[in-house]
């Protein structure tokens, strides 16, 4: 008996990951692209403590991660996915001379052949804090500010 059911689900779980399943079948297609940001420049003792990243009309599939932070991916909003992500300590902080760890700092997928009631997009918030009086000043990168490349598939 327990043969044949393993051997049952076997044969579901194949005829699924042939494409015959419906909506089981990982049928979505993606545009593969890598994110570059040029964040606005720190002044004085600032430092970006944390970022939201959010995707519209994608998905993401790889993050760089810096040493000693937090990331949360939330993937599971069809055709949306958000990115918080926070230092742990504050001499891990992003500061002006490690700003290139925005370069292709994150690989998304653009959704293709799928409506959605959103065009894809990407936006970046950056939590930058001046180091001498813990104020915090919010910055949302404009639009010129993020690159997209083509890249393959992850």
């Amino acid at each position: 008996m327990r043969i044949r059911i393993r051997a049952a689900i076997l044969l579901m779980l194949c005829w699924c990951i042939a494409g015959h399943g419906g909506g089981l079948a990982l049928a979505t297609s993606f545009e593969y692209l890598c994110v570059s940001a040029v964040p606005q420049p720190l002044h004085g003792r600032e430092a970006i403590y944390g970022y939201t990243f959010l995707v519209k009309g994608g998905a993401v599939f790889r993050i760089r991660t810096p040493f000693q932070w937090n990331i949360r991916l939330d993937n599971s909003t069809g055709g949306q996915s958000v990115i918080k992500a926070h230092t742990v300590v504050g001499a891990w902080a992003i500061r002006e001379e490690d700003l290139n760890y925005f370069r292709e700092f994150v690989e998304v997928g653009k959704l293709e052949d799928v409506p959605l009631p959103e065009p894809f997009n990407v936006t970046l918030k950056l939590m930058i804090v001046n180091e001498d009086t813990g104020e915090e000043r919010p910055s949302t990168l404009p639009p010129r500010q993020l690159t997209l490349k083509r890249c393959g598939a992850p």
